[in-house]
């Protein structure tokens, strides 16, 4: 091979990005595209031409075509800390935090006072649930650069998050006065003081923030579930139906919708989006061939869960103890979780070709022909639980339990460790709702499935033994 060709990429992969191209409406990108193509003829290293057409493949959403010529122009010039840092965005989009992370730190330890690096890397520490060190990160940031807007965002956000609320507000507050219409930054603040319980501040953002951008999804859901909240009950339905004319599989929309049928005496509509007796689905899973039995199969699963290189052990406002978390399971998985995955996405697509449609409703209308799976696992110990929340953005959801403490009674009265299908009973009015609480015990080899939208929680549980599940979020392709 030549000298010059060394590094160069593949001819099929540059084919590919160019049919990737094809229908994408944004002209420029094209435009863009053929410029280094021209390059990269006259010179097939050219780091600089690789490089910029790997970030024209991420914005054209081909994030595995752009990793690869990212990592391309890293032959050419290795010591290059943009595109490091660049190939760690890619990394971290396509969920590959652990990776995106260590490319996060190579440019920190050539350049300490990179305040970009310090950012992306407390960003891929918030996603694995490392808020407190993704803190450290985002006040390094603001050290190097004290005008650094996105880190005062993201430190807002994350403070927000570990409900220290003065903090939150205080690195908000910054960041408006860097940039006053800051759409995030707004949103975010809204949320802290809804946390705190001032709803008039949060109303205000929320408010201001859709004035900015009347089409703002994220800002219609946050003013939504504000007025549920609040119990703003007439408020949420008629909010409800503009966004619907928006976005009409929003999660968000039909959560609240629910709810608020519920509390204005809609029984009817409340049980037709809430309370259908196939949902939430469950079934004990049996064993793939090569495990003896349903309990080795778990064994071996819950071996390859607590070894995973991306475990993380965080201990937040939300919880009594500890609680560790697995991020992308599906992702270079162990031989077990490998086929974990096969059995769950046989599954599903069995599950999905078996409902009945219903183009009215919003769960059983939406069945995707295609499908994804996110798959993420859980350790709980003893007073550990999860609040009552949801699953945006998806279409269906659900959980796997891998291990169950014996302290978890099937039939105990206290339901100590079960899932719930509630977070709406503690709303305003809706206290004497209880008979429409849905509840799951859990057992080792049971799969629950329920729509996205449902919220739900954990109870807590007592004992030395920890509990392990694998959840997961299934989004239409």
């Amino acid at each position: 091979m030549h000298a010059s060709r060394e590094h160069a990429v593949d001819d099929r992969l540059l084919a590919e990005l160019d049919g990737a191209l094809r229908p994408v409406k944004d002209l420029r990108l094209r435009q863009a595209a053929a410029r280094y193509r021209q390059i990269l003829a006259a010179q097939p290293c050219h780091p600089d031409a690789l490089h910029a057409l790997g970030m024209v493949a991420r914005e054209a959403g081909r994030l595995d075509i752009a990793a690869k010529l990212i990592r391309a122009a890293m032959r050419s010039a290795p010591g290059r800390l943009d595109f490091i840092g660049n190939l760690g965005n890619v990394l971290r989009e396509t969920g590959q935090l652990e990776t995106a992370a260590a490319c996060y730190q190579r440019v920190i330890e050539a350049a300490p006072n990179t305040a970009v690096a310090h950012n992306n890397l407390g960003n891929v520490l918030q996603e694995q649930g490392d808020l407190a060190t993704a803190v450290d990160c985002y006040r390094r940031a603001l050290d190097i650069d004290p005008d650094y807007l996105e880190a005062w965002c993201n430190l807002g956000g994350t403070l927000q998050k570990l409900h220290c609320s003065e903090e939150a507000v205080s690195a908000l507050r910054r960041a408006l006065d860097i940039q006053p219409n800051h759409m995030s930054a707004l949103l975010n603040l809204g949320t802290v003081w809804q946390q705190t319980g001032n709803h008039q501040e949060a109303l205000a953002c929320f408010r201001k923030a859709l004035a900015l951008n009347p089409s703002s999804i994220a800002a219609h859901n946050k003013l939504q579930l504000l007025y549920l909240e609040r119990g703003d009950y007439d408020e949420i339905l008629q909010l409800g139906e503009k966004i619907k004319r928006q976005a009409p599989k929003n999660q968000v929309v039909m959560l609240c919708d629910a709810i608020a049928r519920l509390a204005k005496g809609d029984i009817q509509a409340f049980e037709y989006l809430y309370g259908d007796e196939r949902l939430p689905h469950r079934e004990m899973i049996d064993p793939p061939p090569g495990y003896p039995n349903r309990a080795a199969f778990n064994e071996a699963l819950v071996a390859e869960v607590m070894t995973h290189p991306s475990l993380k052990w965080i201990h937040d406002t939300y919880d009594t103890t500890r609680r560790g978390f697995v991020y992308s399971l599906l992702r270079d998985p162990g031989p077990t979780t490998a086929r974990f995955g096969e059995l769950l996405h046989t599954r599903i697509d069995r599950y999905r070709r078996e409902l009945v449609p219903d183009p009215a409703h919003p769960f059983f209308g939406n069945i995707p022909e295609r499908f994804s799976i996110r798959l993420w696992a859980t350790i709980l110990n003893a007073g550990g639980y999860h609040p009552p929340h949801h699953h945006e953005h998806n279409w269906l959801s659900g959980v796997y339990y891998a291990k169950v403490p014996r302290s978890v009674d099937p039939k105990g009265p206290e339901r100590a460790g079960w899932i719930e299908f509630n977070g709406f009973t503690n709303l305003p009015g809706l206290a004497g709702y209880q008979r429409y609480v849905r509840r799951v015990a859990p057992a080792e080899g049971l799969l629950v499935l329920f729509p996205s939208y449902f919220m739900h929680n954990t109870v807590p549980f007592e004992g030395e033994e920890t509990r392990i599940s694998l959840a997961f979020d299934i989004a239409p392709l």
